[in-house]
């Protein structure tokens, strides 16, 4: 397949995909009468054109992948706070939320031992925990774009590195990945407490498959990039076909000319 021909398909793909999504969001406006959720579920649904979007440009315009790679992953932090927005809403608010947790039967909760050495031994049930589990969600909100901005800093003057040996400790690249690893995890780890916490009263709600699938899109997003880096980094990645073809074929178009 041509580079023409796979663009051509692709950007069929991301017209596919907001068709999908539009229909989609339409239902929501119609039928779904809780506006405290339905906001947070347009926002998850967005996700999805605008991840092909962003391929697809990343595709045509190679130059600038980085840039909208960078703003996929700062959407990514909305969708994870946006996500807990929906759990909330579900439960009836904030303020029920925290009113259920303080009747609950057990009065602390436990954080792993690795986890307690920064965070604490144990949160209170009720306003304590729920403002960890908030924060803790939020605060990736706010990492991510001050990343997202280093990112371009860092680009500009030629410190970041993600191209050749993306894992040079000269270079900022490795050093945003870590950020951005360690924030990101501590928002999925509150989010995963909330629900233990709160678990039979989102069992209704069935929970798993949908955090499962959630959390599979951006992992998987985040640890494929970094993934394919790294083993381009150490060589194990040939040159693309496109590029070997576009200079074969230059080569004897010059040769041809000569001759």
């Amino acid at each position: 397949m041509t580079f023409f021909a796979a663009n051509e398909l692709a950007l069929c793909c991301v017209l596919f995909s907001m068709l999908v999504t539009m229909c989609q969001i339409r239902a929501q406006l119609i039928w779904n009468s809780n506006l405290a959720m339905r906001k947070h579920v347009i926002r998850i649904l967005m996700m999805v054109p605008l991840y092909s979007f962003q391929c697809y440009l990343g595709l045509s315009l190679k130059d600038t992948s980085i840039f909208f790679d960078t703003l996929r992953e700062c959407y990514e932090a909305v969708v994870i706070y946006s996500f807990l927005g929906l759990i909330i809403g579900y439960l009836g608010g904030e303020r029920h939320v925290v009113y259920v947790m303080e009747n609950k039967a057990s009065e602390y909760v436990h954080h792993p031992y690795l986890l307690s050495i920064c965070l604490g031994g144990k949160s209170k049930l009720g306003d304590e925990f729920f403002m960890f589990t908030k924060l803790g969600t939020l605060q990736y909100v706010i990492v991510k774009p001050i990343t997202a901005l280093l990112t371009f800093v860092l680009n500009g003057i030629n410190m970041y590195g993600e191209e050749g040996n993306p894992f040079r400790l000269d270079r900022g690249y490795i050093y945003i990945v870590a950020i951005n690893t360690i924030s990101q995890a501590l928002a999925i780890y509150c989010l995963l407490h909330f629900y233990h916490v709160m678990s039979k009263e989102l069992e209704p709600l069935d929970f798993i498959p949908k955090a499962l699938v959630l959390k599979a899109v951006i992992f998987f997003t985040y640890w494929q990039a970094i993934s394919i880096r790294l083993l381009y980094s150490l060589g194990l990645f040939p040159s693309t076909v496109y590029v070997r073809r576009c200079s074969s074929s230059s080569s004897s178009s010059s040769s041809s000319s000569s001759s």
